[in-house]
Parts: structure tokens; sequence; C-alpha cells
């Protein structure tokens, strides 16, 4: 490894290290070595801001770097906006696209990402090695198929990550479908997210994705710190009133997807 890197992947643990809810949650799990999954009940004003997001529906990638907030003039979009996050852009599971188009009426548009992993591994299935080209001419035919606009491809200079490696400290695995992490001090920010309601009816695409993420994050690509004392999390965020995506439901499909992973462990609460 790049020892520029190496640094900045150890700067990058040293912050997670500082953030409230994973200090809290690294101490319950130590003291609790038998327990995998922790509910929890935060204070409403200390996560109540991270959903409100609001803006045009945009279909981006789970990628922790493709964010509510960065820029996104490169690709000619201005004003507020909201990601609604499948692995490049549903690249993976094209079949649940279906439903985030149920679930998330008036889509504006759906992006790629420049160097995207999840696109890399489908296009190599597909004999290809051009992965940028691969992820854009899927958005292009998805926008096609659901009469929406092909908004481009994001640079990785625009996005929220060192553009050498995932800096993702956990997923969330979001069925509020409103949240913006970033607006909270609570919740860790440098997460993949992957919402839940496009898999409504496919329980094991979900597992999948999130299969894949805690692979990348384990990976060469990701940070490659996680132990049982200080795992990678799964946050989970169950959306009152909705079996589809509730927190026990959800809690068990993220219980599925990291049952051979022992350095993952899950941590669940309501939408506010």
């Amino acid at each position: 490894m790049d020892k520029s890197v190496s640094k900045e992947k150890k700067a990058v643990w040293t912050v997670r290290q500082q953030n409230p809810l994973i200090t809290d949650c690294d101490e319950y799990f130590r003291d609790n070595p038998d327990k995998r999954v922790r509910i929890i009940t935060p204070v409403y004003s200390d996560i109540a801001p991270a959903f409100r997001a609001q803006g045009r529906k945009i279909i981006g990638c789970a990628d922790e770097g493709v964010r509510d907030g960065i820029s996104l003039d490169s690709i000619g979009v201005d004003g507020s906006y909201h990601f609604v996050h499948m692995i490049g852009s549903g690249i993976q599971t094209p079949d649940c696209l279906h439903e985030l188009f149920k679930a998330f009426p008036g889509v504006y548009g759906i992006t790629a990402h420049a160097g995207c992993a999840g696109a890399a591994a489908v296009a190599k299935q597909n004999g290809r090695d051009d992965t940028d080209a691969f992820a854009e001419e899927f958005a292009k035919e998805q926008a096609k198929k659901y009469g929406t606009r092909y908004l481009g491809i994001i640079p990785l200079a625009k996005m929220k990550r060192p553009a050498q490696f995932h800096d993702a400290v956990g997923v969330y695995l979001d069925g509020s479908g409103v949240l913006d992490q970033s607006k909270s001090q609570l919740l860790p920010d440098n997460c993949f997210t992957l919402n839940a309601a496009p898999f409504e009816n496919n329980e094991q695409a979900m597992v999948d994705e999130l299969k894949t993420l805690i692979g990348i994050a384990h990976g060469s690509h990701g940070l490659g710190f996680f132990s049982e004392e200080q795992p990678f999390y799964i946050f989970v965020v169950g959306k009152k009133f909705d079996t589809h995506l509730d927190i026990t439901k959800l809690t068990k499909i993220a219980q599925n997807a990291s049952e051979t992973t022992p350095t993952v462990r899950i941590v669940g609460f309501e939408t506010p």
C-alpha cells in the first residue's frame, strides 16, 4: 500500500474513534461480547435534523462519497436534491429499480459515478473492463426505460471521500427515505447508504447489496482496520408504522447479511 494512502486511512480511523455514537456502541459491544445487535433510542434533538432531506430525488450509488450536499455542477444540477441510494444506481439489482420508482415517484434523474466498485464487478461479469463507460451505459438505459433523465457521471473529485480508497466505517440501511446523516453530529458521516424501499419485495437482493458493501469496506480498497472490538456497523433506520420497512424486519435482514462476518455489528433505531 502507498505510504500516503496508509497514512490517510489511519487519519480516518482516528476520526472514527471520536464519533460519540460509535464510541458508545464500541463500549457496549465490548461489555456484551455475546451481542451482535443493539437497539437504541437517541435523543430526538440529536438526530431529527438528519431526517428532513428535501429537494429533487436523484438516483445515485450507495458509495459513501455520493452524498447529499456534494456539488453536482459538473453534471448541470443545481438547487436542492436528495439521493436515493442503490449500489451502482441499481446496476447489481436492476429488477429492483421498478420498486424504487414506485416508492419515490417523480424521480428527477439518475447518475453514475467514476470508479464504481459495483459497476466494475458487473462489467467484469460481462467481459468489460471499461467500468465508467459501462456504468454510464447502464444509467442511460434505465433513464430511457423509466422515462427520467440521465444526469451524467459524477467525477471522483466531486465525491465526498478520498479518491484512492473507501473510508466508510459503516452502512445506513435506510427505511426512512429521507436520511441525510451529515445533518446530525451524533450520526457518523462517512458511511455507505442503502435505501431499503427498492428491495421491499426482494429481501435477498437487499442482503446481497449489504454483503457487497461489507466486502468493499473490509477489502483492500476499504479501511481494513475492523475488528470485533472496533467493528464495521450496519445502522438500521426503521420507519415507524410501516411493516415492510420497520426496525424488526430490517434488523433481521442485516443479521442475514452479516452472519458470516464477525467484525460487523448492528445498531438500530427508528426514524424520529
